[in-house]
């Protein structure tokens, strides 16, 4: 967590960022903390013979914030952009799911609507029943690629139709 000066190597060390021998004599190592969490490290070494001095050390410090700032607005960057993708794909289904004129359509645009979402080995449509408190699967669809595993193959008639009681289990979840 703190920085880290080491004079006088004359070569006997070498820092784990090398592969072969080098004549190092002189490493200065900042930390780059955000928050308690120590995310990596900015090095410089030497080859000279001259130590690093404070001036130097604190100038990598402000290095690292502004690597650490980089990072930040990277991540930022990242979930704007993954943020934006997901919500045309949920505009995209929303558009799917309007198309459908008939109750098979619905289920059949409601698994496209999911499958363009997010890939899933199963998928399966259910109705809360409030006067039993139950749910039951109307329609389930297996991913293609699984169907010929003979584990899966049956999945999707055994579940039609199936009750599950409210609050218990997946289903209900």
């Amino acid at each position: 967590r703190n920085a880290l000066r080491l004079k006088n190597l004359n070569g006997r060390r070498v820092p784990p960022y090398y592969e072969g021998p080098e004549a190092i004599t002189d490493l200065c190592a900042v930390p780059l903390l955000e928050g308690a969490v120590v995310r990596g490290f900015i090095c410089a070494d030497r080859v000279d013979g001259r130590p690093f001095s404070d001036e130097e050390q604190a100038a990598l410090a402000t290095a690292a914030e502004h690597v650490l700032r980089v990072i930040e607005q990277e991540r930022a960057f990242s979930a704007v952009e993954r943020s934006k993708y997901e919500q045309e794909r949920f505009y995209r289904a929303s558009e799917l799911l309007n198309e459908a004129l008939t109750l098979e359509a619905v289920d059949e645009r409601t698994f496209a609507a999911v499958a363009s979402i997010r890939d899933c080995a199963l998928m399966a449509l259910t109705v809360f029943d409030e006067s039993r408190e139950d749910h039951r699967i109307l329609a389930s669809r297996l991913d293609p690629a699984l169907k010929s595993d003979r584990a899966w193959s049956s999945v999707e008639e055994r579940l039609e139709g199936l009750t599950f009681s409210n609050g218990k289990g997946l289903v209900s979840s």
